[in-house]
């Protein structure tokens, strides 16, 4: 197995067919990173110490899980709350619940200066509060 560059100093090497699985160590000169594996249970993502792991996509992040487990979307510091979804103010933020890949309830905020809670069956909505 020989690594190949990819690009602004990254290196590729592909590990397969171990025993156990396949571990990839990803650390700067200060051990600080984490590591990724893969058994058949499962792919795992692990930071080192009390960090967080970022998910990008286009370039910037998008979603993070921080030091103490709270998921945040479009954000990159948590409230009080253990899941924070943030939104721009002219876009609607919603979550959809589904069974068998049908929407089957809506809870969220429409786009706008419309501060309205909105809550719904299917993906109608039924009511607001606020």
């Amino acid at each position: 197995m020989t690594p190949t560059n990819f690009g602004n100093g990254y290196t590729v090497l592909q590990v397969a067919n171990a025993t156990n699985g396949g571990m990839f160590y990803l650390t700067n000169t200060s051990n600080a990173g984490g590591r990724i594996y893969g058994t058949a249970a499962g792919l795992t993502y692990d930071s080192f110490g009390a960090t967080s792991q970022a998910f990008n996509t286009n370039g910037a992040e998008r979603m993070r899980i921080d030091v103490n487990g709270a998921l945040l979307m479009g954000t990159t510091s948590a409230s009080s709350s253990s899941m924070s979804i943030v939104r721009p103010a002219n876009v609607q933020t919603y979550i959809y619940m589904l069974k068998s890949q049908q929407v089957e309830g809506t809870i969220g905020f429409a786009a706008g200066g419309d501060s309205n809670f909105y809550f719904g069956s299917g993906s109608s909505t039924l009511g607001t509060y606020g």
